[in-house]
């Protein structure tokens, strides 16, 4: 996708542009519900109750013949509205590894979310854990299960999940969107007309790494440099390795591993990510340990907390944070990419936003996590852009204790569903016109608003995604910025956008960040686990103490922003924005999860961060693979091997990350000094996480940050581009609250009412997740009006469900409106519920939700979003998330000389 980010004086032109779901080329031109109740116990009378055998059945033949002959391979996520359409809201799928519920409508997501378990569990992450089982990684908050996972938990959402704790990394991501909008400027002069951004998805990426890395890992990485630095740019290689080679190696059976490359290949992503976390966490670690032994006060942030955390061990810190990471990236990267193509199509959207940035940012200053906060059509817009393009189209829940009725179905215990987020959140009855940008369905000015569970690209509950509100803040802050430094306008050259779901992107149900354990004893130990995340990660309260960290990853991530401008020869095209957001997620969530930075925003990404980059897409790429095809399999194809390699990649980079951070803390121990930090140190002084749980959280809460800010980021861009009403309203919300070159707080942006809705909206249409799955372990459930025995697997449909039309009306519409509380008829929660919902809801929700709305909310302040009209419209792929189908270029117009 290529954006054009021109830089303008002239009148702002005002029009409605309608989104036209295959590439992207962006112009940016600027002129002037709670948790869930506990689920039902279904005892013996099941006579009025259907059961398992009463659904229709798709199989490993029909599916793998609508994928191939139906022309929906790489849109799997737009397969779930046909599935629906031919076998209705509720429905099974047996096909090859995957035996699962399909839940494809908001009413049915609700009623299984609101029986959530006390510890809710996941069904599909068993290709991240076999990797961690075989290398003995620690599990995170995505991979580990039971209490364990809960008081695993509690301890990553502290300073992460509330708002009020990612305000505090505003100056971060404020740091970031402006080195962001530096290399968005650089683009610009580097493009042919001056105003082109080129491959908007590549520097989207590279701004989402660089956010997330500088509040995980507590440093930059290199991102937004013009030549990232070889380790990030390893780092940025296995991530995309570990996602390519996903699919496949969930797909082929385990016996082709011994016989076909993509296991390995897998593997090696894994490698990568894991080596490059690892040694991040391992360089703050050793900082801590000299701090010790120095007898000096240890301070820091997220890494730090989570390291000097005594709950938690160096292994737990190492699988959260790399996990965080990943998570991080693409959620901010594509839905900033979606949102900014959404605008530029929809110059109504993208004035409305303006006015609501402007309406608080005043002046060149740069907006603070607590004014972006306030500017309701910003919010809106991310949140529409969210709806129409969740990051995670579909994902799973497992029932893993009680018997469940859903829909009138008796379910048993240990059933999996996979849940519909891209049908749902395009459901006309949920979000009418479900394909229209509307991001004022958001807003709180009267109307009824969408109901929740229509778009919930964060997810539901305490499963919900614990970055959230970092890479909402990220989000939130770059869009204001941008969008009051630009408008976003197409680059007629591209065409249509396809929103297809990539495989370098993520495996499936990846935003809801819930466990894969299906044993019900893990139930427990998953709950402990999740307990010890949530804490300082959950609360909006917690993530927004990492304002800061985020805002200088987003501040970064603007001056990579100029510079890719300055490099493209219109002067104002990202070309790549996928890209260039993942490195902003990826340095985002690194910069919190490590409490450093790894380098994603630099010209040239260190090694060890690209091959941590190439560690996740290798895992993620042949993560559908390994999930269709049957185990047996893998000794003869690849993508087993590959897969696992793309996970060795991972966890060597995540383990080497919390290594640093547990050296450094050791040597302020021993030299008596006190030992304060962030999120790692946190994990790492706390007694109820062991070392190993430490690895494991933190490598899971890195991947699930990464694509589900850089993809949300992506998306929202994107969408903004295409809107440039909703930009304008967007761009008014941000400077309402956002004064002069001020930089946001988390505070501030928590406060743009219409910036969240925008992050929203992006998560409805293009939930990170566009389906996961759910499985009923201890009890026999009734849904929908059918009994299901224990552990049944429900498959739950978000995409289909944010795209009902009775659910959000127009669903194909970018309406942030839809998600204002201005006293509209709001929509139903479960309609839309990117983050999860419940206990298992996406730990890092509230980062992710952070570095999104401060990235945004910067972003839409400094540039408006401009489509490259060489693209065309941009539709999504199916690669275990929901990705854009080509390259997005966006224009970057600047708005004002202001960072």
């Amino acid at each position: 996708m290529a954006v054009r980010f021109a830089v303008s004086f002239a009148e702002r032109r005002i029009g409605f542009g309608v989104l036209r779901p295959t590439t992207v080329g962006t112009d940016i031109r600027r002129g002037a519900v709670g948790n869930a109740a506990a689920s039902v116990t279904v005892h013996n009378s099941h006579e009025k109750l259907k059961t398992v055998a009463d659904l229709p059945e798709i199989k490993t033949f029909r599916m793998l013949y609508t994928m191939i002959f139906k022309g929906y391979l790489n849109r799997m996520h737009e397969m779930q509205l046909y599935e629906k359409q031919l076998y209705g809201p509720l429905y099974k799928v047996n096909a090859g590894n995957l035996q699962a519920i399909s839940v494809n409508s908001v009413d049915l997501l609700e009623e299984l979310l609101r029986k959530d378990e006390k510890f809710p569990c996941r069904g599909d992450m068993t290709l991240w854990t076999e990797y961690r089982d075989m290398k003995g990684i620690g599990y995170g908050p995505f991979t580990e299960e039971g209490e364990k996972w809960y008081k695993l938990r509690t301890v990553l959402n502290k300073r992460m999940l509330h708002p009020k704790d990612s305000v505090q990394y505003g100056d971060v991501v404020n740091e970031v969107v402006s080195d962001f909008i530096k290399r968005i400027y650089y683009l610009r002069e580097m493009s042919p007309t001056g105003d082109l951004v080129i491959n908007l998805t590549n520097e989207l990426y590279r701004f989402s790494l660089e956010g997330i890395s500088s509040i995980l890992f507590e440093t930059r990485i290199g991102c937004l440099e013009k030549e990232i630095p070889a380790e990030t740019q390893d780092f940025i290689n296995s991530i995309a390795q570990m996602f390519t080679y996903s699919l496949p190696v969930m797909l082929l059976p385990n016996w082709t591993r011994n016989y076909l490359p993509f296991w390995q290949w897998y593997i090696n992503g894994w490698e990568g990510i894991f080596k490059f976390a690892r040694k991040m966490i391992d360089i703050k670690m050793e900082e801590i340990q000299r701090r010790v032994d120095a007898n000096e006060e240890v301070a820091g942030e997220y890494l730090t907390n989570l390291l000097s955390n005594v709950k938690m061990s160096s292994k737990d810190v190492y699988g959260s944070i790399s996990e965080l990471l990943l998570a991080g990236v693409d959620t901010t990267s594509n839905t900033m990419l979606w949102t900014l193509h959404l605008l530029s199509q929809d110059p109504e959207a993208q004035d409305a936003l303006y006015q609501d940035v402007t309406r608080v940012l005043k002046g060149d200053r740069i907006p603070t996590a607590e004014e972006v906060n306030s500017m309701t059509y910003l919010k809106a817009v991310i949140k529409e852009a969210l709806r129409m393009y969740p990051v995670v189209p579909m994902n799973s829940r497992l029932i893993a204790e009680n018997d469940v009725v859903i829909g009138g179905h008796f379910f048993p215990k240990k059933t999996t569903f996979t849940l519909c987020h891209y049908a749902i959140s395009h459901d006309e009855k949920v979000f009418p016109e479900p394909r229209k940008f509307r991001p004022e369905r958001w807003l709180r000015d009267g109307r009824t608003r969408p109901n929740p569970f229509g778009s919930i690209p964060f997810g539901f509950g305490v499963r919900g995604c614990v970055g959230r509100r970092i890479a909402e803040l990220e989000m939130h802050l770059a869009l204001a910025r941008l969008i009051k430094l630009f408008e976003i306008k197409p680059d007629p050259t591209v065409g249509e956008v396809l929103d297809r779901i990539e495989n370098n992107s993520k495996v499936f149900n990846f935003i809801q960040n819930i466990l894969t354990e299906r044993d019900p004893k893990e139930g427990e130990k998953w709950y402990k686990l999740r307990t010890v995340l949530n804490k300082r990660m959950l609360h909006p309260k917690d993530s927004a103490q990492y304002g800061d960290v985020v805002n200088e990853v987003v501040s970064d991530f603007i001056k990579r922003i100029y510079y890719l401008r300055e490099m493209s020869p219109t002067g104002d095209l990202v070309i790549n924005l996928t890209n260039e957001l993942y490195r902003f997620s990826l340095e985002g969530i690194s910069s919190i999860l490590f409490e450093t930075r790894i380098g994603c925003l630099e010209k040239e990404i260190p090694a060890e961060t690209q091959d941590f980059i190439n560690s996740i897409a290798q895992m993620f790429s042949y993560s559908a693979s390994v999930v269709l095809l049957p185990n047996w399999t893998r000794k003869f194809l690849p993508f087993w091997k590959w897969y696992l390699d793309g996970w060795e990649g991972i966890f060597k980079f995540g383990k080497k990350m919390i290594n640093m951070k547990m050296d450094e803390i050791q040597k302020r121990v021993d030299a008596n000094e006190e030992v304060a930090g962030e999120y790692l140190t946190y994990l790492l002084s706390n007694v109820k996480m062991s070392s190993k749980e430490v690895y494991g959280s933190v490598s899971e809460l890195l991947l699930a940050g990464v694509d589900t800010t850089s993809n949300t980021m992506l998306w929202t861009l994107y969408l903004l581009s295409r809107h440039p009403e909703i930009q304008d309203t967007l761009y008014q919300d941000v400077t309402s609250v956002l004064k002069g070159k001020s930089i946001p707080t988390a505070q501030e942006v928590n406060s743009m009412a219409y910036v969240k809705a925008v992050i929203k909206e992006a998560l409805r249409m293009y939930p990170v997740v566009a389906t996961n799955s759910r499985l009923i372990v201890e009890n026999d459930v009734v849904i929908g009006g059918h009994f299901f025995p224990k552990k049944t697997s429900f498959t739950l449909c978000h995409y289909s469900i944010t795209h009902d039309e009775k659910v959000f009306p127009e669903p194909w519409k970018f309406k942030p409106e839809r998600w204002l509380r201005d006293g509209r008829t709001r929509p139903n929660p479960f309609g839309s519920i990117p983050f999860g919902f419940g206990v298992r809801g996406c730990v890092g929700r509230r980062i992710a939700e952070l570095e999104m709305h401060l990235a945004l909310a910067r972003l839409s302040k400094l540039f408006e979003f401009r489509p490259d009209p060489s693209i065309g419209e941009v539709k999504a792929l199916n690669r275990a998330v929901l990705v854009p189908d080509r390259k997005v270029n966006l224009r970057f117009v600047e708005r004002q000389k202001n960072i």
